[in-house]
């Protein structure tokens, strides 16, 4: 799955295994919204793509005959005041993390639609991932800074675990 500035996601199929070539285009998405990270939903027949509107889109596929259509995209959650840089998946949640322009990482409910929770960062997150276990969300920042936040059970509480400068 790639998205690009024409506002636009396409879904792509591997040359058969072995073989070399370039992909082939299965399927092309009007997101309305420049996409910025995508993200598959638990291996479901779902995305999700951060956008340059501070709001996360979703994308639900339909495989029919081997030839995937989609339904229309819907916003799913808004809160971010500049453009999302990266949506990351809980390893064993339905939660996703997310970093934006306006320096906050927000941790989201992806089956009840809501925040919860939210920290101030120092400058723009620029990747982010969680540990396996979930109990720990590392995000690069801008200024070449590693933080790692302790996130609670619930995820509704991230502390300062670790920081450094790379």
């Amino acid at each position: 799955v790639t998205g690009g500035g024409d506002k636009t996601v396409r879904l792509w199929q591997q040359p058969p295994s072995g073989g070399y070539g370039m992909p082939t285009q299965l399927l092309k998405v009007d997101v309305k919204c420049v996409p910025l990270d995508i993200m598959d939903v638990m291996l479901s027949e779902k995305f999700i793509l951060g956008s340059n509107l501070g709001n996360l889109v979703e994308v639900a596929l339909q495989v029919d005959k081997n030839m995937p259509s989609h339904r229309h995209p819907r916003t799913l959650l808004s809160g971010h005041s500049g453009s999302i840089s990266v949506v990351a998946a809980h390893p064993t949640k339905r939660i996703i993390a997310t970093t934006s322009n306006d320096k906050t990482v927000r941790i989201w409910d992806v089956e009840q639609h809501k925040l919860i929770a939210m920290a101030r960062l120092t400058h723009r997150g620029l990747c982010a991932d969680w540990s396996a276990s979930g109990k720990l969300l590392a995000i690069g920042l801008a200024n070449a800074i590693l933080v790692v936040l302790k996130v609670t059970r619930s995820g509704k509480k991230l502390e300062i675990a670790f920081e450094k400068s790379l």
